[in-house]
């Protein structure tokens, strides 16, 4: 990214890894009526290398990692009702860790930036409302999901 005005110029260059693990299972309860299990893992690290200028300074220079986990667990219960419509109840498992460096800048001007550091975990609760129709013959599916997300935990939220 670039930040430019007339006191500051930066520039901020990053490289990112990342991958996910899925696990996903339909049980069949009725030919109306199936249970969904599924979860995932997913991980990210970013590496980021900053550069910065102040007008009538040297540049400063400062390189910092970001790294964070996603666990995530959901259980839900399709039923289907009158006229293909479908309600599905769902309750799901969220729990986020997100770290990042603390480091300095070198050069002119040179700032300090601290690190920080974020544990969540929260238990979204809700219902999807959905149907399938066909148009121009081939399958379509809408469905609107409501939940409200409580966090259970949350360790340093300005992270």
């Amino acid at each position: 990214g670039h930040a430019r005005s007339r006191d500051f110029q930066g520039r901020n260059t990053q490289d990112t890894r990342m991958g996910s693990l899925y696990w996903g299972r339909l049980m069949e309860e009725s030919n109306r009526a199936y249970w969904i299990f599924k979860g995932s893992l997913t991980w990210a690290e970013t590496r980021n290398n900053m550069t910065s200028r102040l007008s009538g300074a040297p540049a400063s220079r400062g390189k910092w990692n970001n790294e964070t986990w996603l666990a995530q667990a959901e259980v839900s219960r399709t039923a289907g009702c009158a006229g293909g419509w479908r309600l599905t109840p769902f309750v799901r498992m969220e729990f986020t860790h997100g770290r990042q460096d603390a480091f300095r800048e070198q050069g002119g001007y040179g700032r300090d930036f601290g690190g920080a550091a974020l544990k969540r975990l929260s238990i979204p609760v809700g219902l999807e409302i959905g149907r399938t129709d066909e148009w121009k013959g081939r399958p379509w599916a809408q469905s609107l999901r409501v939940s409200y997300v409580g966090d259970v935990l949350r360790d340093v939220p300005e992270a």
